[in-house]
C-alpha cells in the first residue's frame, strides 16, 4: 500500500493529467498550435525522467542498482 503522501501526489498527477487531456482533446485549432500547447509538458516530463535516471533514483535501471551496491558496506 502506498504511503499517504505518495498516494496524494499520484492523485494530483492523475487529476492534472486528465485535465490536460480534456483541454487538449477539445481544441479546435491547427495541429501545430495544439502541439505547441502540449510541448512544454512533454519536455518537462522528459527532463524530469532524465534527472531521475542520472541521479540514480529510477528503480529498475543499472544506475539505481549501482548506487544500491555502493551504499552497502
Amino acid at each position: 500500500m502506498p504511503k499517504p503522501n505518495k498516494l496524494a501526489f499520484l492523485l494530483i498527477l492523475a487529476i492534472a493529467g486528465s485535465t490536460i487531456f480534456s483541454a487538449y482533446s477539445s481544441l479546435d485549432s491547427h495541429f501545430l498550435v495544439s502541439s505547441l500547447i502540449l510541448l512544454p509538458f512533454q519536455v518537462g516530463a522528459t527532463l524530469y525522467l532524465i534527472f531521475l535516471y542520472w541521479s540514480g533514483q529510477l528503480k529498475g535501471t543499472s544506475r539505481f542498482q549501482k548506487q544500491q551496491q555502493e551504499r552497502k558496506p
